[in-house]
């Protein structure tokens, strides 16, 4: 679907949805199918070391590197803004010469604003949003956190996630082997969310159907919980880093 929209003259695609629609693995799934072609920054809305502009800049500067020579750059290089935009400037060249596009993928920048001013102002000022149409745009916004003003200001489209109908739950779980009963029993817990069945998909993955059928939580939130109990013989600093 994403494609299909920036098949044409639209610059910025805006994956719309409420928390559990799916968003973020909707953008990762893009991301990996177009995995010669993309630069990717996925924003944890709980760290401040995780909104900070000048990693930012260095994450999108070596998937760059990567892009145009299969390589990052050396660990000691000073990745500034004027290096960033000379490979951008090769990335656009690149581009054109080539016919290719490239999609810059940027997911939970509009949550926890007050964090990612200066990646905002980053990614508004130094990234081509505008100077080329051979660079798409791909970002994920949730209903209480609003557009840009700038952003908004470009030629976009707002593509909205919905729920899974009941059939497409049964689709998605489909390789589990559930019975009828089961998957709608999870549809109906997960109110047809996708991100909410993928986190009930990845329970039935990593331990025997009765785990999850046996502790099957009446909330969403106790689904997440029912999650973390999976993560086994990890050390505090692990379970430091995953919260």
């Amino acid at each position: 679907v994403i494609d299909d929209i920036l098949d044409g003259h639209v610059q910025v695609v805006i994956a719309y949805g409420v928390e559990g629609s799916g968003r973020t693995t909707l953008l990762a799934q893009y991301a990996k199918r177009h995995s010669e072609n993309a630069v990717c920054l996925f924003l944890s809305g709980t760290s401040r070391w995780g909104c900070d502009a000048d990693i930012a800049r260095a994450d999108f500067a070596n998937q760059i590197e990567w892009i145009l020579n299969k390589r990052e750059l050396p660990s000691d290089t000073c990745i500034d803004a004027a290096l960033l935009r000379k490979l951008l400037i090769e990335l656009t060249r690149r581009a054109k010469r080539r016919s290719e596009v490239y999609y810059f993928i940027i997911d939970g920048l509009f949550e926890n604003a007050k964090w990612k001013s200066e990646i905002r102002q980053l990614i508004m000022t130094e990234l081509p949003l505008v100077s080329t149409s051979r660079c798409k745009f791909i970002f994920s916004q949730t209903p209480e956190c609003p557009l840009d003003a700038e952003l908004a200001q470009l030629r976009h489209e707002v593509l909205r996630i919905p729920r899974f109908t009941e059939e497409e739950s049964f689709r998605y779980l489909s390789d589990l082997n559930l019975s009828v009963e089961q998957a709608r029993e999870l549809h109906n817990i997960c109110t047809g969310m996708p991100g909410y069945l993928s986190t009930a998909k990845r329970i039935l993955q990593s331990k025997p159907q009765m785990y999850l059928f046996s502790n099957l939580p009446a909330t969403l939130t106790e689904l997440f919980e029912l999650e973390w109990k999976c993560v086994s013989g990890a050390d505090d600093r692990t379970y430091r880093y995953l919260a």
